[in-house]
Parts: structure tokens; sequence; C-alpha cells
């Protein structure tokens, strides 16, 4: 479920992006995410410290065992790298 409220749209489902700050993928995803207003949490994962950074990638492994970037969790669901569609039906848009 989406709901608008004020500038950004909540959805029912927690939205989670593990990226590169350097990345040009990552980077679409970001202002794709930003353009549609949604909420996320995001992880520029190196710019974490090093013991930081092992755990994140020890996360995100979980899901994505190549450790591409971006990793983004919508839900129950994980979309490798930046798939613009993908992201638009896993949020019900």
């Amino acid at each position: 479920m989406v709901i608008g409220r004020g500038d950004k749209i909540m959805t029912s489902k927690t939205i989670k992006i593990y990226t590169l700050s350097t990345c040009s993928h990552c980077k679409a995803a970001k202002k794709f995410l930003n353009d549609l207003s949604v909420q996320y949490d995001c992880i520029d994962v190196d710019l974490l410290g090093a013991e930081d950074k092992a755990e994140v990638l020890d996360e995100v492994r979980k899901y994505n065992p190549k450790l591409t970037f971006p990793t983004i969790l919508c839900g129950d669901k994980v979309i490798i790298g930046f798939q613009d569609r993908e992201i638009k039906d896993a949020l019900g848009l």
C-alpha cells in the first residue's frame, strides 16, 4: 500500500538500499526513488569505517552473494542493480 503524505510517499514496505557513493547505478537508483518521493534508508557502504563496513557487507551478502550494488530491499523483495520497473512493481506503483 502506498499513501501520499506531504511531499513523501509512505509505503507499508520498508525500503533499504545499499550503495557505493561513486557508483552511477546507485546514484540513478537513489534519484529514481527521490523522484518518486519514496522514503528509504540508504547505506553508502564505501563510506563506512572498516568494522562497520565488514558487518554491512556480511548483511548484503545474505541478500546478494555477489556483493553488487545497488542492492535494494523492498519488503521481502530483493532487487539487484538499478531496475526501475522492478522497483515500481515492488512498490505497487
